[in-house]
Parts: C-alpha cells; structure tokens; sequence
C-alpha cells in the first residue's frame, strides 16, 4: 500500500512540476520584437555582380515629407538606409533613387522602361515597408544604339582642388560632350553650383541654369555647399526662346544667352510648376538686357507673374546677357516680445484688361518665430491699408496644426485691416502662421508694396474665454 501511495505522490508531484515549468513559461515576458530604422538597398549588375559607386537616396511618399541623405553602396553593392526619422512620422511607401549609376547601364522600372536621371523628374522605384525592409535592383545594360540626350558629371572636390574643368567636345566619346553651339540646362542633383569661364566670369547658377556653350569652351564648376555632387547638362529639348517655344522661367535660377544682332528671347512663367503645383511670381534681375513686360521696356529688376511672359534682348554691345530668377520672399521671422514690420509688393496679374492687384507671393504669406516657455501666445498683425482684408489661415507648430483659443471675430462683407488670434504653445516650438488678404486694393498701384506689422508676445496671467454651447 505505501508502495502505492509512493508511486501516486511521486506521479502528481512530477505532472505539478511540469504545470508550473508551464506556466512559469507562460507568464514570462515576450520578447519585444526588433524595431526597424534602416531599410536596405541592394543595387546588381545585369550578371549578378555588386554595382559599385552607386549613390542610393530613398524619399518618403507619405507620413513624414522630404529625402534621407544619399548613402553610397559598399563593395556588396549594398546600402543600409536610415528611415527611422521615418518610420517614426508615419512613412510606409518610399521612392528609391539611384545616382552615379555606372556607365553604359540604365535604371528601369518593372516594364523595362528606364526612369529618368534628371535630378528633378526621376521618381524611382517605389517600395512599401508592408513588403518588407529591404530591396534589390538590378541594372540592365542601355542598348548601343540609345542616343544621347544629356551628359551627367560626377563632381568630385576637394581643399585642394576646389573646382573641376570641363572642356566641351563635340566627340560623342568624350567626357564633356556637346553636339554643336548653343544653350544647355545645367541641373545640379544636391547642390546650387558656380560657374566661371572666359566668357562669363565667375556666376552663381543656382541648382538650374540655361548656359550658352561653344565647342571647344572650358568651364569650372565649384560649389560652396558639398564637396561632390552630381551635374546633369541637357543636351537636347529645351526650349528655343521663340515665341511658340518660350523658356520656362519657373524652371531655372539663371541664364547666360549670347548676344545675337536683333534676337530677342521669350520667356513664360506657368500657372504649374512640373510637379503640378501652384506657381508663384519670379523676379528678374541681371546684365546686359532689356525687358519688355506688360509693353513697357526695362533695364532694371521686374517681376513675371503667374501666366505671364517677357521678351528680352542683350543691350548694345554686350556680349551675352545675364539674367537671374528668384521666387519673392513669402516669410517674415519675429522675435517673441518685438514688434516688426515688413512689406509685401503688388503685381498686375492680369493678362488684359483692367488690372488686378495681388501679392507677389501669391495667395499666402508666412509669420515664424519660436518660443522659450510654454503658454498662450498672442500674435497680432496691422495692415497699413485701411482697406486691407487680413485673416489668419493656420497656425502651425512643430509640424501640428494649433487652434486658437481666442482671435478676431470675421464677419460677412466686412474686412479687417488688424487682426489678432491668441493660441496654447509649448516651449521651444517652431511655428509658423500664414495669413492671408481679401483687401481691396484699387487705390494702389502694381509697383507699390503693403506695409505690415506684427507682434508675438507671451501672456501672463492669461484665461481663455469660456465657450458658450449653443
């Protein structure tokens, strides 16, 4: 009998032992599953063999906007991309870039159509993280007989060597080819550029400019943002600056026209941009020309409104003409506690007719400071246009939309030139505030300017109102 007892105690004390072994298991913590804030990027050769030098730059298409640095592959024709800024705001879906892809092969999307390496225009092969963390892209050889329709340079600079020269060639083997005389579009992938030559001196182009070049001219290209870049120079269509085929003056940062006896160039600036967003008015600036807007002439800064176009001509004597582009400024930073002021101009952007009065920057106009403390902020601005209609559109801050607690009441049929809006803010916030006018302007002129003030201050002892439920 104890025989018995022994054997059922000793069965119920193991069958205990391996309830608790379960349970103890159970209860333990999982493991927290690894967090991902890379994706990777591998880059093939038609054979299968690493892509080497390849520069591989991945921008979002949702959550948080904009591009991560580009990161060259290592000798597995491998990059491992930091998304984690990414991730973090939301990003799923991201356009893989390529730069620097190796000579005599092309990037292409599942059809076998190759996207374009202009800087601007290149989308990319799109990958979703739903997918997984990683991709691989493999790189097909560009037939023979593909013509050549721009020339990409890899600028590599240095301390010692703070530009590069080119010397232009009409030999389709040569490194720095051109087919013949006449104005290419220089478009530089990550940095605005200098240009200096015999012809044109030492110039600012920007990110994009239109440049006349003669076979045989040397160029040096240097840059005071990054030590290497990528510079792609358009070979083939781009607009003449006939009348049916105008430059696209939303498109570029400079031009350098040679002076041709009577030649006058046309130019057009676009109700779009290429990415089909709204445009806005460019001023004008440079040497050696003479405008016609609007049938009046110019030798001095003028503006190109949205749906507009221009003529220009080089003055007499000149050898070339020089024209810079530059978008208006549409913001105005403030201190906290200071009270500042600052104009905005008008435009004509009527095509006939009458005229019709708007801001240069188009519909919007931004206010940013940045706090020190948390608190409600006022933020009041005056118009010295009594016939001024400001209003507030949005308050953001720190990339969040903040709605304000108090401000100017808005009535039907009445405009306001002062008005004021009190908003919750906590400390060290970037924010910006777009403001907006529904004025009349008709006793002011299209080369007149707006004069406004404004003021951000923190409140003490502040209370919100009470709203009332309806």
């Amino acid at each position: 009998m104890n025989k018995v007892l022994k054997g059922l105690m000793a069965a119920c004390l193991a069958v205990c032992a391996i309830v608790c072994v379960c349970f103890a298991a159970a209860c333990q913590p999982q493991e927290e599953l690894t967090k991902h804030e890379t994706y990777t990027v591998k880059v093939l050769l038609e054979d299968g063999s690493p892509a080497l030098n390849v520069l591989v730059q991945m921008c979002a298409n949702d959550g948080r906007p904009g591009c991560a640095q580009p990161l060259e592959v290592d000798d597995q024709g491998v990059a491992v991309v930091n998304l984690k800024s990414y991730y973090d705001n939301g990003s799923t879906s991201f356009n893989v870039h390529l730069l620097d892809i190796p000579e005599g092969y092309l990037y292409v999307d599942e059809d076998g159509n190759p996207y374009s390496e202009d800087p601007i225009d290149n989308d990319g092969k799109e990958v979703n993280i739903a997918d997984g963390y990683s991709t691989t892209i493999t790189l097909v050889k560009a037939p023979d007989t593909e013509k050549k329709t721009f020339l990409r340079v890899n600028v590599r600079l240095s301390v010692t060597n703070p530009t590069l020269s080119m010397t232009f060639d009409d030999d389709p083997e040569s490194d720095y080819y051109i087919p013949e005389n006449g104005l290419y579009e220089f478009k530089a992938a990550d940095s605005r550029f200098v240009l200096k030559s015999q012809r044109y001196g030492n110039v600012s182009c920007g990110n994009s400019s239109l440049v006349y070049l003669e076979v045989g001219d040397t160029v040096e290209i240097g840059t005071a943002d990054l030590m290497r870049f990528t510079l792609f120079i358009i070979l083939e269509n781009i607009p003449t600056g006939e009348q049916d085929s105008p430059f696209n003056a939303s498109n570029y940062d400079a031009a350098f026209i040679k002076a041709e006896a009577n030649s006058t160039y046309h130019f057009y600036n676009p109700e779009k941009i290429d990415n089909g967003m709204s445009n806005t008015s460019v001023q004008i600036n440079g040497k050696n020309f003479t405008a016609t807007v609007d049938g009046h002439n110019t030798t001095s800064t003028f503006v190109a409104v949205v749906g507009k176009g221009f003529m220009v001509k080089a003055t007499d004597s000149a050898n070339c003409l020089q024209l810079s582009f530059t978008r208006p400024n549409s913001s105005h930073a403030v201190e906290v506690g200071e009270a500042s002021t600052f104009e905005i101009p008008l435009v004509n952007t009527s095509l006939e007719g009458s005229p019709v009065l708007e801001w240069i920057t188009g519909e919007n106009f931004n206010i940013t400071f940045r706090t020190e403390q948390a608190g409600y902020y006022k933020i009041a601005l005056s118009s010295a246009l009594a016939s001024d209609g400001i209003y507030f559109v949005d308050l953001v801050a720190n990339n969040s939309v903040v709605e304000a607690v108090e401000e100017t009441k808005r009535e039907d049929g009445v405009v306001v030139n002062e008005y004021y809006a009190v908003y919750y803010l906590n400390a060290g916030t970037t924010v910006t505030l777009e403001f907006a006018s529904n004025g009349d302007y008709s006793s002011l002129d299209a080369s007149d300017s707006i004069s406004y003030t404004v003021l951000a201050e923190l409140l003490k002892n502040y209370t919100p109102p009470v709203i009332e439920e309806e």
